[in-house]
C-alpha cells in the first residue's frame, strides 16, 4: 500500500506491502515550472526597471503636444498608464523611460535598441551620381522597386534628469 504525504518538500510516504505498520520517507525534487523559470530570470530586471526615474518628456512628432502613453513590460507590475504632456518633468518607472526611448534591456539579440515609439522612414535605393536602381519583376509579374531603410524618426523620448543641478 502507498500513501502520499504531501508538503513544501515534496515528501512521499512508502508502505512495504508485508508491513504495513513500517513507513519509510522518500524526498522527490520537482523540478520548476516554466513559468517559475522566466520569473526568476527576470526577477533582477524587475526590481531595477520598477525604480522610478525623473525626467522631461519629450513629444517630437507634435512639439508641446501631449500623448496618453500606456506601457505594461511583467507580469504582475502594475501597468503605467499616463498622459504626458512635451516639456513637463515626471517621475516615472524605468522601463516606462526606456520604452519610450526605444531601449529594452531583456532584448539580448538586437542589442536591446527595439526602436519602441519611433517609425521607419524608408528610401529608393540609388546611386548619388548616376540613375535610381533597376526595378525588376518577380515570378508571378509584380514589379519589385529596391529600397532600404533610411533612418528611425522619433516619436517620443525621455531625458534624465539625474545630472541636471537646477532641479
Amino acid at each position: 500500500m502507498t500513501k502520499l504525504k504531501s508538503n513544501s518538500d515534496s515528501t512521499v510516504a512508502v508502505a512495504d506491502k508485508s508491513e504495513e505498520s513500517e513507513v519509510s520517507e522518500k524526498k522527490i525534487f520537482v523540478g520548476k515550472s516554466k513559468r517559475e523559470q522566466m520569473m526568476e530570470k527576470l526577477r533582477p530586471f524587475i526590481e531595477e526597471e520598477a525604480k522610478l526615474v525623473k525626467g522631461r518628456f519629450r513629444c517630437h512628432e507634435t512639439p508641446g503636444g501631449y500623448a496618453n502613453v500606456y506601457c505594461s513590460k511583467y507580469p504582475g507590475v502594475e501597468p503605467f498608464k499616463k498622459l504626458m504632456f512635451d516639456g513637463e518633468i515626471y517621475e516615472i518607472p524605468l522601463y516606462v523611460a526606456r520604452f519610450l526611448n526605444g531601449v529594452d534591456v531583456t532584448a539580448k539579440g538586437c542589442d536591446g535598441k527595439i526602436n519602441t515609439c519611433a517609425y521607419p522612414v524608408h528610401a529608393y535605393k540609388s546611386d548619388r551620381d548616376g540613375p535610381m536602381v533597376r526595378s525588376d519583376q518577380d515570378q508571378s509579374g509584380n514589379i519589385i522597386i529596391p529600397d532600404t531603410l533610411k533612418k528611425w524618426t522619433r516619436r517620443y523620448g525621455f531625458e534624465s534628469l539625474e545630472f541636471d543641478k537646477a532641479i
